[in-house]
């Protein structure tokens, strides 16, 4: 949600930073990161009769690091109130997952690669601010390694055929910030739907928190 030349917002997150300028009274410039790093054991996996092979009492880690950037277009209408946005972009990461779940230690690493473009209408005041967005996205994974695990095994932990074509998705997402006119807090809740019928295992719901910030103090902005 830009309005003006300038304009230097960014919201930070427990591990998400998202950072935006405008080049121009109407170009601004993305760019989004995270770092996500999960454990858990088959204690804490809800899963009707897991296969045997598969769990056991040990732990498995997962981590994930990820960085996108995007150019867009930004409009102000309807006075300073109403914003309408376009961006596209290229996102990259990495993934690694590893857990001792039967008798050898097995992992995987995968590198991600993403494109997306965003739109996005957005009505904006001193006092608070909300946003919706669509995001269409194409994400392929590549360079996939694994070890240790069975023909059974990857199909089960759907491992199996990541990397053999993009999986397309759209991404609805609601932003709200309240505060003041340079300091919100920021919540956001997005959705995740798969455009194919590729495999893979994604979180439907998102929901974040995080503190919002923008250091434009121009006049123009005032007005």
């Amino acid at each position: 949600m830009m309005q003006e030349q300038g304009d230097f917002r960014f919201a930070v997150g427990p591990k998400d930073l998202q950072a935006s300028y405008a080049v121009s009274d109407q170009i601004a410039l993305l760019a989004n990161g995270f770092l996500r790093q999960y454990s858990w054991n088959h204690d804490s996996v809800v899963v009707s009769q897991p296969p045997p092979e598969l769990f056991n009492e040990q732990r498995r880690n997962s981590k994930m690091r990820y960085g996108e950037l995007a150019a867009g277009y930004f409009k102000p209408a309807g006075g300073s109130q109403f914003v309408f946005e376009m961006y596209a972009g290229v996102g990259l990461g990495k993934l690694n997952y590893e857990g001792d779940f039967s008798q050898e230690q097995k992992k995987m690493e995968v590198n991600l690669n993403r494109v997306f473009v965003q739109p996005a209408f957005g009505i904006k005041r001193d006092q608070y601010e909300i946003g919706l967005s669509t995001r269409f996205s194409s994400l392929s994974l590549n360079q996939m390694s694994t070890a240790y695990f069975s023909s059974t095994e990857l199909i089960a932990e759907e491992i199996d055929g990541l990397d053999s074509g993009a999986h397309l998705f759209a991404e609805p997402a609601i932003t709200l910030r309240a505060g003041f006119r340079q300091m919100k807090l920021q919540a956001q809740a997005g959705f995740e739907a798969k455009l194919n019928d590729r495999t893979i295992s994604t979180a439907p719901l998102r929901l974040s928190i995080g503190l919002h910030l923008n250091l434009n103090t121009s006049k123009k902005y005032d007005e």
